[in-house]
């Protein structure tokens, strides 16, 4: 009897961008030296297009190219940033994409000032998100997952299979990205932070993003204005640090901040926070409680088997390392997540996850031929073996 082979297929999230053909072309003139300079051009910033997420009715959206390494010409796989994605444009409607269920806790993580705070739901609606092109590594999708269950807070995230059309031709996909929720956008810093927050985008150096509430007369456009930032934290320098680099344990939550420090060791994060020697790719939020937040960003390449000296290059970490009690509470929090947060990926399986889709796709198909060969192998020799003589 030949074996039955039993295929079950999952619901896949897809996303599909149709932009005309003369927008195509004025943001694919724009250049990786010109989408990096200030002030950037307007032909590497929005441009109108329309967004189908998961086959629903196309709706009016804006879109541009991302990228720093994993910068790609706009026929080759580019990273894209959405915007004004809306269910309803009339009534103002911030597209929904997805509910996942606080039951599971690492879903929603939050400050207690965050709107998420007490929800049974973690809705994900947002005129915003992310597709990352996953050109160099795929870590992105399952390293926030990880740091969720460290009890961090990190964006939500799922792949997507993604199609990007110049007018009515097909010229991207359909490929897989990786869905990020935005952490540079008001949405997500309401739900997990609250009304009142500074952000900066840490990436070598600090960049102010944006600031909300009572920060909106602290913060223009990033210039700190310090007479009025004493009614909104008790000193200055909480709102306007000379080095967000150089951070004091003391100005973070010191449970969180070894949590993050255990996740970037369990995700081998090397190319984030604490174990790049630049200290590269992470966010930081200033909250009035005069608390700093560290949170994950452009985890791509977690998980690669490059190997890593764990020597932390954030302020905060060096600090801890350099006291005997912090040392033991940190080792006591990673060997207590390593034992309780279920493994998602290892170096070795990493391999796999990085192949492309097409390489996968080829590695199941020969598979498959050799379990077929395998199966008649077995029932032929099994047959010769009774054959009268």
């Amino acid at each position: 009897m030949w074996p039955i082979f039993i295929v079950v297929i999952a619901r896949t999230t897809t996303f599909d961008i149709f932009i005309e053909e003369s927008t195509w072309d004025t943001m694919a003139s724009c250049t990786y030296g010109q989408y990096r300079s200030h002030p950037r051009p307007e032909h590497c910033d929005y441009q109108p297009a329309e967004c189908s997420y998961n086959n629903e009715a196309r709706v009016e959206c804006k879109v541009r190219r991302k990228g720093g390494t994993t910068w790609r010409d706009m026929g080759d796989k580019p990273s894209i940033k959405i915007k004004k994605m809306k269910t309803d444009h009339a009534e103002n409607d911030d597209y929904i994409f997805g509910t996942y269920t606080c039951a599971y806790a690492p879903n929603c993580n939050t400050l207690s000032t965050g709107s998420l705070h007490g929800s049974a739901y973690n809705l994900w609606q947002t005129e915003k998100v992310t597709l990352n092109n996953q050109i160099i590594r795929r870590g992105d999708v399952d390293a926030n997952t990880q740091f969720r269950q460290a009890g961090i807070i990190a964006p939500l995230s799922k792949y997507a299979i993604v199609q990007l059309f110049r007018g009515a031709d097909l010229i991207v996909g359909p490929v897989e990205y990786a869905m990020i929720e935005t952490i540079s956008d008001k949405a997500f810093m309401k739900k997990y932070f609250g009304s009142d927050y500074v952000l900066w985008e840490v990436a070598g150096i600090s960049e102010y993003k944006r600031s909300g509430g009572v920060y909106k007369t602290v913060y223009e456009d990033g210039d700190i204005n310090c007479d009025e930032c004493a009614p909104v934290t008790p000193n200055c320098s909480w709102c306007a640090p000379s080095n967000l680099t150089s951070l004091s344990i003391q100005n973070t939550n010191r449970d969180a901040m070894l949590r993050y420090w255990a996740a970037e060791l369990i995700t081998n994060n090397w190319d984030g926070a604490c174990l790049s020697s630049t200290n590269n790719n992470h966010f930081i939020a200033l909250t009035p409680s005069g608390k700093y937040t560290f949170i994950p960003h452009g985890l791509d390449q977690a998980f690669y088997c490059k190997t890593q000296t764990t020597t932390a290059t954030c302020s905060p970490i060096i600090e801890c390392l350099s006291d005997t009690n912090c040392t033991k509470d940190s080792n006591h929090i990673l060997n207590q997540l390593q034992f309780s947060i279920p493994p998602r990926r290892d170096c070795a399986y990493n391999e796999y996850r990085n192949m492309t889709p097409d390489n996968i796709i080829t590695a199941s198909v020969l598979g498959g031929v050799c379990l077929l060969l395998l199966a008649y192998y077995l029932k032929y020799n099994r047959s010769n073996r009774y054959r009268k003589i």
